[in-house]
């Protein structure tokens, strides 16, 4: 959904859906994804979560507008 700083790729898809789900739950099943994916153990994956994954999605949400569709989960 962002646009800038070298990103525009709306051109490559026919719709943009964005999920919108609770922060909690989206936290969980990214810890999940973490630990199964790519091996780290639970410690890791909420590290990872709250150094990488938590600041994309507070970055996402302010140009949710942009989607096409909303779908709540």
């Amino acid at each position: 959904l962002h646009q800038g700083d070298g990103w525009s790729v709306d051109h490559l898809f026919d719709e943009i859906w964005f999920l919108d789900v609770a922060p909690e739950l989206a936290e969980q099943r990214l810890v999940a994804r973490h630990v199964q994916a790519n091996g780290l153990d639970q410690a890791q994956a909420l590290n990872r979560v709250a150094w990488n994954d938590r600041h994309n999605a507070a970055f996402v949400l302010q140009v949710r507008n942009r989607a096409h569709w909303l779908v709540r989960g």
